[in-house]
């Protein structure tokens, strides 16, 4: 399968939420049931809670980028992923290698929001840097350290954007998304040792130029199982 990842914002004079209605209601919809979608996970890009900035969210900068809702979508290669996205703010799109260091498969309802607490971020290697150099840094030296330090999260995924289709404002290298089960889980276990933060920041100075931390609202869509494929399609939950 191949995967693509689809930055989204919204379209001149439409607000947030109904971006957020019709992206969940309409498109994430028509995706998952396209027969050339294998596996989808939609995204919603938010606002953190309260909670969560009290917890430490912060470190990352201010989110600017205009980024409403994050598409991860697989396919079966036979089929342009753009196709999907008539009409829509599509804001960046990458084929993308995902390197899954820390694994765990709930089995969530196709369809509902994730109950756990999904922290994504857009990394940009420094200019000078060759792309292969800042993938081969990020998997081999600072994961082991990410593992390390974010004992909390139930998934550590690297994304490496391996061929841009449309390029951002920002030119981003890569995504990464750390799951969390609940508040505690981020607020003891994002940095999970006196020094984290510093160990951590200080290793991602040596092959980030920019880091963007989104807290988003996940909903798998459609997923492949061991013998089937469980589909959200418009009108209800399915399988076929």
């Amino acid at each position: 399968m191949i995967k693509t990842m689809v930055l989204l914002g919204a379209n001149t004079g439409q607000g947030s939420g109904n971006f957020q209605s019709s992206y969940l209601n309409s498109h994430a919809k028509n995706v998952a049931g396209n027969a050339h979608i294998k596996e989808y996970i939609a995204n919603v890009i938010t606002e953190p809670t309260q909670e969560l900035i009290n917890a430490g969210w912060g470190w990352g900068g201010d989110d600017n980028t205009g980024i409403l809702a994050i598409d991860e979508v697989w396919t079966d290669g036979m089929i342009d992923v753009l196709s999907l996205y008539k009409g829509m703010n599509v804001i960046g799109a990458y084929e993308s290698k995902q390197i899954i260091l820390r694994p765990c498969s709930p089995n969530w309802p196709i369809g509902e929001n994730s109950r756990w607490i999904k922290r994504m971020g857009l990394l940009k290697c420094f200019d000078e840097q060759r792309p292969e150099d800042f993938f081969m840094y990020w998997e081999h030296i600072h994961a082991p350290k990410a593992l390390l330090h974010h004992t909390g999260a139930g998934i550590y995924a690297q994304n490496h954007f391996i061929k841009t289709i449309i390029p951002a404002s920002t030119k981003w290298n890569g995504s990464v998304s750390l799951c969390y089960w609940n508040l505690d889980a981020f607020q003891y276990g994002h940095f999970s040792r006196p020094d984290s933060m510093d160990v951590i920041k200080e290793d991602g100075s040596h092959f980030m130029d920019v880091f963007k931390a989104l807290y988003a609202e996940e909903y798998i869509m459609k997923k492949v199982l061991e013998c089937d494929i469980t589909v959200m399609t418009a009108d209800s939950c399915s399988k076929v």
